[in-house]
Formats: C-alpha cells, sequence, structure tokens
C-alpha cells in the first residue's frame, strides 16, 4: 500500500474555511475599499480634459479651383492620414509650446509654465483609424486652462503646419469646450478596483495560512484528507490548550 499522502486542494474545504473566517474577509475587503475612497478623493489631484478637432487636407485649394481639381480623390485620403503623424510631432513639439506659452501671456497673464509643461499636458491622436481628422486632448488640473490650450492650439495649426509642410491646410472642426467633471482620477473605478483587491488579497491570506498550517487535524479531517480509517487517538491530557477541553492530538 501507498502511504504517501496526495497534496491535493479541496475546493469544498476551502471553501468552508472561507465561510469560517467571513469576518476577516468583511473586514479586508471593507479596509481596501475605504482606503482606496480616501486615497483617490483627497490626496489624487483632480485632473480636467478638453479637446479640439482638426482635419488635414493635403490639397492646395484656391478660389480659382475648378470642380474638378478641388475633387478629393483616394490618394488625397491616403495622403491625409499620413500627414496626421507629421501633425502629431508639430503640434507637440517645441515651437507649437512657444505658441501656447506666448498666447498665455498675452490673454491670462500665465506666466509660471515652461515648454517642457506645455508639452506634458498636449497630446494629439487620430480620431479614429483610418482618419484624418485629429484630436487635440489637453490635460490640466484647470478645467478653463485645458480649454485655453486646446484652442490656442486650434488658432495656430495652420501656421505651424505651413512652416514645415508645403501643401496642404489644417482646418478646426470642433473647438474645444470647457469640461464640466473631472477626467479623473475615476472615484467609482478606483473603489471597485479596492474591493476586489481586499477580497483578493483577504481570501488568500486565509488559504496561504491554512496551507501552511502543520498542526495535527481533528480525526474526520483526516480521514477526508489522506483517504484511510484511522485505528485509534492518543489524547493528551496535559496540553496547554486555550478554550474546550485541556487535550490535543498526538
Amino acid at each position: 500500500m501507498d502511504n504517501s499522502a496526495e497534496n491535493t486542494i479541496d475546493l469544498k474545504l476551502i471553501c468552508l474555511n472561507l465561510l469560517k473566517h467571513y469576518k476577516f474577509i468583511i473586514f479586508v475587503t471593507l479596509l481596501f475599499t475605504v482606503s482606496s475612497f480616501f486615497i483617490t478623493k483627497f490626496f489624487i489631484t483632480e485632473k480636467y480634459t478638453s479637446i479640439a478637432q482638426v482635419y488635414v487636407d493635403p490639397r492646395n485649394i484656391n478660389s480659382e479651383s475648378t470642380d474638378v481639381q478641388a475633387q478629393l480623390s483616394y490618394n488625397d485620403l491616403t495622403a491625409a492620414e499620413k500627414l496626421v503623424n507629421t501633425c502629431q510631432i508639430l503640434f507637440t513639439g517645441d515651437r507649437m509650446a512657444e505658441c501656447i506659452l506666448s498666447d498665455l501671456k498675452k490673454v491670462s497673464n500665465v506666466t509660471d509654465l515652461s515648454i517642457s509643461d506645455v508639452k506634458e499636458m498636449v497630446t494629439v491622436e487620430a480620431a479614429t483609424t483610418g482618419t484624418s481628422v485629429m484630436n487635440i486632448k489637453v490635460v490640466t488640473t484647470d478645467p478653463v486652462l485645458s480649454a485655453k490650450i486646446a484652442n490656442i492650439v486650434l488658432k495656430n495649426a495652420n501656421d505651424v503646419y505651413k512652416e514645415i509642410v508645403e501643401g496642404g491646410v489644417v482646418k478646426t472642426v470642433n473647438e474645444a469646450l470647457v469640461p464640466n467633471k473631472p477626467s479623473s482620477p475615476n472615484v467609482i473605478r478606483n473603489i471597485i478596483l479596492g474591493f476586489v483587491i481586499g477580497f483578493v488579497f483577504s481570501c488568500a491570506v486565509i488559504i496561504v495560512l491554512e496551507l501552511v498550517d502543520t498542526k495535527i487535524k481533528p480525526t474526520d479531517d483526516l480521514m477526508q484528507m489522506y483517504g484511510i480509517p484511522l485505528f485509534a487517538e492518543i489524547l493528551d491530557f496535559d496540553a496547554n490548550v486555550k478554550g474546550g477541553d485541556h487535550y490535543e492530538y498526538k
């Protein structure tokens, strides 16, 4: 007969053990949930996102252009999509940052920002895949400032573009609006995340403690774990066990 015991994990026993320590699980889960709320609400700075949209037209169209010349061909669309990558670099570069700082100083008397600060606030990305419409996204801790910077980028986009690219034009699609609520942090998401982490952490602690527990188990547990009957038990009546009868299994 093989006397070696198989180390298997009984899901039923694990669930019963978790239920036995439900108070600990509830306490830890609530602790993580409440902590997530307070950290998010009082220790993470709120940020506001304002978005403006521009369209890159690769054609040079003037008042004398014919209808045939003004038609937007497939090649024009392809060229416009390629120019999006160029605009991403131009609208987040030093030249645009200088324009933003100059206009902020004139309009709002903002002088405490540097070029690197402004460049970190502005991101440019395609509105959707395969399109020549771009989102100019500005994230700051002030909703009014976010909208101002985004609209300054709109104002200077065509000039900055033409300084580098000879053909085409940048057109405004949508101006930026002042956001009425912060874009981050997401309080609800962080609370749910704290709840999940707290619940998983408390369950993991209980399971690990149970697996590393080397104490002798009562008869019923031993029979269920090893699948063999016990012939006899030897009790130690001199053992100093807290609570109940003063004996333990040997």
